[in-house]
């Protein structure tokens, strides 16, 4: 088998996925392909770039904690 049929059948495998996709399986891909997109720009990140994405990452994540305890603590009236 030659390397052109070969990708001629996977082209053709592909196509007949992606037309079965309902959209749950549009999602997954387009999370996939995100993710893997995400950690081609990781690699190439610089070390600098990494510590500002980590502080702006933990900057996030404590405003969240922050603010959860007052949802939590939100009182319920039932009606």
């Amino acid at each position: 088998m030659s390397e052109e049929n070969k990708e001629k059948m996977v082209e053709a495998i592909a196509n007949t996925i992606l037309q079965q996709l309902n959209l749950n399986g549009v999602i997954e891909a387009s999370k996939f392909y995100s993710i893997n997109l995400a950690n081609k720009q990781y690699a190439e990140m610089s070390d600098e770039d990494k510590q500002k994405l980590a502080e702006g990452i933990e900057e996030i994540d404590t405003e969240q904690a922050q603010a959860q305890p007052e949802v939590e603590e939100a009182p319920v009236e039932v009606v």
